[in-house]
């Protein structure tokens, strides 16, 4: 049993405190109260933020506003302009990277930049990369010349710069038909 103790003041009481605290737990690390910052934004790049406080400013919003988590129409609007801004001004970056100047996930981001037609939706991507445009009707008949001329589908497509599966659909969609191509060595 541990004998009661009486103590004359609270300074001898600390005192013992301390004493007891170092001798039970000798490698105890003693954290210390971390004083909040002033500005509780991220740490962003001098030109990120830049851009951000200029849509901010033409919204007459401050930064904190476009970086906080308000849901209220003009704020998101806003949000978004930033994210578009901040895209722009740094193409090569990501979409995780645009997420984290922003405290955003990358697919909100993501449809932020949809949303003001920026990216590509999903369904108008092939394997990652945007869509060729559609042959126009002259190069639809340069394609027809060259493959009956006895150029390849896959040859006709790499001149107009556009898939195979492409020249084959315009093909049967137009009633073209498939020949086989021989290529005769020299």
């Amino acid at each position: 049993m541990i004998p009661e103790r009486t103590f004359s003041s609270e300074d001898e009481l600390r005192a013992h405190y301390r004493a007891v605290r170092a001798r039970l737990f000798p490698q105890a690390v003693v954290a210390r109260p971390v004083p909040p910052p002033d500005d509780p934004e991220p740490p962003l790049p001098a030109p990120v933020r830049v851009i951000i406080a200029r849509v901010a400013a033409e919204h007459k919003l401050g930064t904190r506003d476009i970086l906080g988590p308000s849901r209220r129409a003009h704020v998101v609007a806003a949000r978004w302009q930033a994210i578009a801004a901040v895209h722009l001004a740094f193409p090569k970056n990501g979409m995780p990277w645009l997420g984290e100047k922003f405290g955003l996930d990358h697919t909100s981001v993501l449809n932020a930049l949809q949303k003001l037609g920026l990216r590509a939706h999903r369904s108008d991507l092939v394997g990652g990369r945007p869509t060729a445009p559609p042959l126009s009707d002259e190069q639809f008949q340069e394609a027809v010349r060259l493959y009956q001329a006895g150029h390849s589908q896959k040859v006709v497509a790499a001149h107009f710069g556009v898939p195979q599966s492409r020249i084959y659909k315009l093909f049967k969609e137009r009633g073209i038909r498939a020949c086989r191509v021989v290529v005769v060595p020299s």
